[in-house]
C-alpha cells in the first residue's frame, strides 16, 4: 500500500507517529510554517507521509463504515475513509491564507455516508490551510474525485459527524512511480470519468500535477511546482512550458510541431532540440516515474506535448500576465 499526501497536520501526527520523524522541521508547528527551504519542505512531508503511512499499517484503523456498521461512532475513535468528498470554502480560505489576509473563509471537505439503518449521516472536517502540504493543494483537495482521509471524531450527533484531520491525500495499492501505474484499476479514483476517457483517448504517459505559481524569485528565474515540489526554471523554458501549456489546455492532444515553435519564436534554431532536454532535465528529479521523456513527450515527427491530463496544469493567470517577459505575457493571454 502507499500514501501521497495533500493535508499533514503536523500539530496532531505528533502525537501517533516516530518523533524521529520531526527531526528536520526545526520546531515549526505546520507544513506552511517551515521558512522557504524547497529541500527542508521536501524532507519532512517525505518522512511524515511514511511515518503516516507506517502508523496506519501498524494500528490497522478501522474504516468509517465499519464503526457505522457496528454502533461504534465514538467521539476519540480514529479512522479512515476513502471516497467522494464535496469541498467547501478551501481554495478561498487558501487564497486568503497565501496574502496573510484574516480567514474569514471556512475550509471543510464534507462526504455523505448512510447509517446501518439507511438514513443518511454527514462527515464535517475542517482542513485549515495552514496544513496543506503546497499551494496547489487547495485546488487538488476541491476538484479530485476521490481522497483517502485519517481521521479522528470528535462530535457524534447524528446525522452529524465532524472529525479532525490527520492526513488527506490518495491511497493506492501500487506506488503512482510504477511503469505500469497507469493500468492500474486500484488508481482509477484520481480520475474522473471523462478525465479516464481523455487518457485513453489521447494517450497521455503520466499523471504529474503542475502549477505555476507566477511568481519571480529573481530576474529571469520562475518558480513552478511540480507534484508539490518547488523548483525554478529561467524565462526560456518557462516559454516553452507555458507554449506546450497553451495547446494542451486548448487542444487536449496537446501537439506542438518544432517548426511552429520556432516561427512563433518560442525557440531558435540555436537552441535547437536543446531546450528539449534543458527542460526535460529540470523536471526529472520531481515526476512521478522520473522518466522526464515520458512527460515532455515527443511522438517521433518532430512534435512535441506535455503528456500529462490538462486538468492537472495550473496557474495563476493573474500573476503570470505581469511578467516582465514580453513573449510569456503574450502566451498568458491566451490560457483560459
Amino acid at each position: 500500500m502507499g500514501f501521497s499526501a495533500l493535508f499533514l497536520s503536523k500539530y496532531r501526527l505528533v502525537d501517533v507517529v516516530d518523533l524521529r520523524t520531526f527531526v528536520d522541521a526545526r520546531g515549526a508547528t505546520t507544513i506552511r510554517s517551515f521558512r522557504d527551504d524547497g529541500n527542508q519542505v521536501a524532507a519532512v512531508i517525505k518522512s511524515l507521509t511514511k511515518a503516516t503511512d507506517d502508523w496506519i499499517e501498524k494500528k490497522d484503523l478501522p474504516t468509517l463504515d465499519k464503526l457505522i456498521e457496528t454502533g461504534e461512532l465514538t467521539s476519540g475513535t480514529f479512522f479512515t475513509h476513502g471516497g467522494p468528498f464535496c469541498a467547501k470554502d478551501i481554495v478561498e480560505g487558501n487564497r486568503q491564507f497565501f496574502q496573510e489576509k484574516p480567514l474569514t473563509a471556512n475550509p471543510i471537505l464534507q462526504a455523505e455516508l448512510t447509517s446501518a439503518d439507511g438514513s443518511n449521516l454527514i462527515l464535517e472536517v475542517p482542513v485549515h490551510p495552514e496544513n496543506y502540504i503546497t499551494d496547489s493543494a487547495a485546488d487538488m483537495l476541491t476538484r479530485t474525485p476521490s481522497l483517502f482521509m485519517v481521521g479522528c471524531l470528535v462530535h457524534v450527533v447524528p446525522p452529524n459527524l465532524i472529525a479532525q484531520a490527520y492526513a488527506i491525500g490518495f491511497r493506492h495499492d501500487q506506488s503512482m512511480g510504477d511503469d505500469d501505474a497507469l493500468d492500474q484499476k486500484s488508481v482509477d479514483p484520481y480520475l474522473s470519468d471523462e478525465e479516464r476517457l481523455d487518457y485513453k483517448k489521447f494517450e497521455y504517459q503520466c499523471r504529474d500535477w503542475v502549477f505555476i505559481p507566477g511568481s519571480i524569485p529573481m530576474g529571469r528565474s520562475n518558480f513552478i511546482e511540480v507534484n508539490g515540489h518547488k523548483t525554478k526554471i529561467g524565462d526560456s523554458l518557462l516559454k516553452l512550458f507555458l507554449r506546450f501549456v497553451v495547446e494542451l489546455k486548448k487542444n487536449k492532444g496537446g501537439w506542438v510541431n518544432v517548426i511552429t515553435l520556432k516561427e512563433e519564436d518560442v525557440i531558435t534554431n540555436e537552441q535547437g532540440y536543446q531546450q528539449y532536454n534543458l527542460l526535460r532535465d529540470k523536471l526529472q528529479g520531481y515526476l512521478l516515474k522520473k522518466d522526464a521523456k515520458k512527460f515532455i513527450q515527443n511522438d517521433g515527427s518532430n512534435r512535441y506535448r506535455i503528456s500529462t491530463h490538462p486538468d492537472f496544469i495550473t496557474y495563476e493567470k493573474k500573476k503570470l500576465i505581469k511578467h516582465p517577459d514580453p513573449k510569456i505575457r503574450e502566451l498568458t493571454e491566451e490560457l483560459l
